[in-house]
């Protein structure tokens, strides 16, 4: 099973351009949202190994309307000069705004 992913962007509160990748599921989920957030310098189809299972076909397949997010540290992006705070502040509730 290959997962197919919707793409959201968002800007974080700064106006940085981001995006949201959202697992499309033919089933509603039953369980709610779940947010993966990569570490720096990689990004979010980290999590979709290419393998016959995966932690985000797993989380899906258990009923959760799952999500990854490609916040400014991710090579999704252009280099740009970040830290950990302005993520932290910027970033990542503006993701979780955008996925309710």
């Amino acid at each position: 099973m290959n997962l197919e992913f919707e793409t959201i962007p968002f800007e974080a509160y700064d106006g940085f351009k981001c995006n949201l990748k959202r697992v499309i599921t033919e089933k509603p989920s039953t369980l709610g949202p779940l947010l993966f957030v990569h570490g720096s310098g990689v990004r979010s189809n980290l999590f979709n190994a290419p393998n016959e299972t995966n932690i985000l076909k797993m989380a899906s397949a258990a009923g959760y309307d799952v999500w990854v997010e490609n916040w400014r540290a991710s090579i999704e992006f252009e280099p740009n000069e970040w830290d950990l705070d302005t993520a932290a502040i910027n970033d990542h509730p503006a993701a979780v705004e955008k996925n309710k």
